[in-house]
């Protein structure tokens, strides 16, 4: 894994996670937010929805965050507990090092994700990257995963 910050500098970290929080503030729907500890570091989590409800896990493309979903978020806590997680290695609020494509390591941060959230199995939903991401996932622990939605997937 990268141990090295995808920040060109702290300033630069600060200034995104700035704009971060002004977004965040708008998110709208009830919510909490996560942080997890994981193998691979700190994860970010968007929780939402209906406690009772079955999870979804939304998994955001390339180059941006679980605040993608912001725009799609009311209408899928109307039938969903969600989790809009900040992909590792990627501009959120999640640790910036990116794991091996090759390789478990994604598998084994969603693992660490899942467990950490006391999910058994989920839906997953992923764009771009996120939906690779999911795949990834999915081979790596089929019996974890209940359904797939890919958006466009890496």
């Amino acid at each position: 894994m990268r141990q090295t910050s995808l920040y060109k500098s702290a300033a630069g970290e600060k200034l995104l996670m700035n704009l971060y929080d002004k977004i965040m503030a708008k998110w709208p729907v009830p919510c909490r937010q996560l942080h997890i500890a994981t193998r691979y570091r700190d994860t970010f989590i968007i929780e939402s929805g209906q406690e009772s409800a079955k999870p979804l896990i939304l998994l955001h493309g390339s180059c941006s965050n679980a605040l993608s979903w912001m725009a799609d978020i009311t209408r899928y806590c109307r039938h969903f507990r969600v989790y809009a997680v900040d992909i590792i290695g990627e501009p959120g609020k999640s640790f910036s090092g990116k794991p091996e494509a090759i390789g478990f390591a994604f598998g084994e941060w969603m693992e660490d994700v899942l467990n950490s959230l006391k999910i058994d199995r989920t839906m997953m939903a992923g764009m771009s990257y996120g939906g690779w991401a999911a795949l990834k996932f999915a081979t790596y622990r089929p019996e974890r995963v209940e359904k797939l939605a890919l958006i466009t997937p890496g």
